[in-house]
């Protein structure tokens, strides 16, 4: 569900959900673990890597400035979901990036 949000590329999308899909979608968050402490991630049954990263942490795994982060996301760039009044980054999209463009530890 969210993955479609994200596709949209217009910069204000407004969404209608039910009270069923809200808690579908609660569910997904908290399986998922949105804000993990450490670059650590759970691999899904898939081996998928799974989780999020709030700005500061996708900093310090890609070894950039926060404000990096933040213009990258700008850029689209990076596609964080935003939740709570905070964006959180994919730790899979931070890790192909950080593989494409050889970041250092």
């Amino acid at each position: 569900m969210i993955e479609k949000l994200l596709e949209n590329d217009n910069k204000q999308v407004q969404v209608v959900v039910s009270i069923e899909d809200l808690r579908t979608l609660l569910k997904e968050i908290q399986e998922t673990g949105p804000v993990k402490q450490s670059p650590s991630a759970a691999n899904s049954e898939d081996g998928e890597i799974t989780g999020y990263l709030n700005r500061s942490k996708a900093a310090k795994l890609l070894n950039v400035h926060p404000i990096t982060i933040y213009r990258w996301t700008k850029q689209n760039i990076l596609k964080p979901i935003y939740i709570n009044h905070r964006f959180l980054y994919p730790i899979a999209q931070l890790l192909k990036i950080k593989e494409e463009n050889d970041f250092q530890l």
